[in-house]
């Protein structure tokens, strides 16, 4: 075999371009679902708090924090089931989730 630049010979130089690292594909899919499941439970709070409010909901704040609430249920069980696959009960991650939207809050 002719050596290519570099020295390597056209073997050895496509053995070392080695295709994406299995941990780098696991996590930009894991981000991509995690991102998907976040937009999608803020586009559930903002339809719901806008059809509450065409609806005549009063105050305007039930409709808020009732779109809010559906958000964020949406939004722990995609990030359970979905985005993160965990294998924690419920009774575990839950309370572990909760903290953390109050904690980040508005």
């Amino acid at each position: 075999m002719r050596p290519t630049s570099g020295g390597l010979s056209r073997k050895q130089s496509t053995q070392t371009q080695t295709p994406m690292p299995k941990a780098r594909h696991f996590f930009q899919r894991r981000l991509a679902r995690f991102l998907a499941a976040g937009g999608l439970a803020t586009l559930l709070h903002w339809l719901m708090m806008g059809l509450l409010v065409q609806a005549g909901l009063d105050p305007p704040r039930l409709a808020t924090a009732t779109g809010a609430t559906a958000g964020l249920v949406f939004n722990y069980v995609a990030q359970h089931q979905y985005a993160f696959a965990s294998n924690l009960p419920h009774r575990v991650a839950m309370p572990r989730y909760l903290a953390a939207a109050v904690w980040a809050g508005p």
